[in-house]
Parts: structure tokens; C-alpha cells; sequence
């Protein structure tokens, strides 16, 4: 997808240049102004720099809460359960190389 064309604001007529394609609802800012990647294909002014645009409301503030419960599952239960395992399957390596003879 060699360029988008802005739509609206400032930059309208535009065009910017993006290896792989971006993400509908991916932020450009230009001339002040925020530009979100639409379905079409295009990038349509939202608003004011950082003001957040469509993207901001419900869906994106209760995705918030997820993101926490993750990283807790994270730090009590997936963090000391794959330490466990790689404690476990490093020990089963140094009793199997303990009872060599020599190293092949």
C-alpha cells in the first residue's frame, strides 16, 4: 500500500507513505490535526492533536481493566509456574549428563 490519501483539515490532498498498512483506526497527526485510518482506505480528521478522536469511550476504558487482570495473572500464576517448569526440565538435564560417562 504505497500512499494515503488525507481526507479533511488541513492536510487534505495529501498523501502519506506506509510500508505495510496500518490498522483502521491507526493516529497520524499533521497540520495540528489528528488523522485515524478508516475502512476505505483513507485518513479522515478526527480532531485537535491528542485529543483521541473516535477511539476514545466505552470499548477502549474497559479494555483498561483487562489489561490489569493480565498482568496480575501474569505475575502470580503464568511467571511461577513456567519458573517451576524450566526448574524442573533444567534439573532432569544436569541428572542425565550426571550419569554420563563423557560428553559426546
Amino acid at each position: 500500500m504505497p500512499n494515503v490519501r488525507f481526507v479533511g483539515g488541513p492536510c487534505d490532498g495529501r498523501t502519506q507513505f506506509f510500508y505495510d498498512p496500518p490498522v483502521v483506526g491507526f493516529i497520524v497527526p499533521c497540520g495540528n490535526r489528528d488523522y485515524a485510518y478508516s475502512a476505505d482506505g483513507t485518513l479522515r480528521d478526527v480532531g485537535p492533536i491528542g485529543s483521541g478522536g473516535f477511539l476514545t469511550g466505552g470499548p477502549v476504558a474497559r479494555r483498561g481493566h483487562k489489561g490489569w487482570s493480565d498482568l496480575q495473572r501474569a505475575v502470580n500464576r503464568s511467571i511461577p509456574t513456567t519458573l517451576a517448569r524450566t526448574k524442573r526440565v533444567r534439573r532432569a538435564a544436569q541428572l542425565r549428563l550426571a550419569r554420563k560417562r563423557r560428553l559426546v
